[in-house]
């Protein structure tokens, strides 16, 4: 994971929506079913979500999101 700077890419309004969930601690099964989508189309974003931020795993993306994203939405 990059943690020194900000991604290259932007997440999508769904990608970050996801990975505040994911955060949370939702497994991938209660993160679909709390958005209304398959499980497997939650995997793709998750996906998605893990190579825009150069993440290796969940605890990886959750760090991104509290270390980058979580602190705008406080403000």
């Amino acid at each position: 994971m990059n943690s020194s700077n900000e991604p290259d890419r932007k997440l999508t309004r769904r990608e970050t929506e996801i990975l505040e969930l994911l955060a949370a601690g939702l497994p991938a099964k209660e993160l679909a079913d709390k958005l209304g989508i398959a499980v497997s189309t939650a995997n793709r974003h998750l996906h998605h979500i893990y190579h825009k931020l150069h993440a290796k795993n969940r605890v990886d993306a959750a760090r991104f999101y509290d270390q980058w994203i979580r602190p705008r939405r406080e403000n």
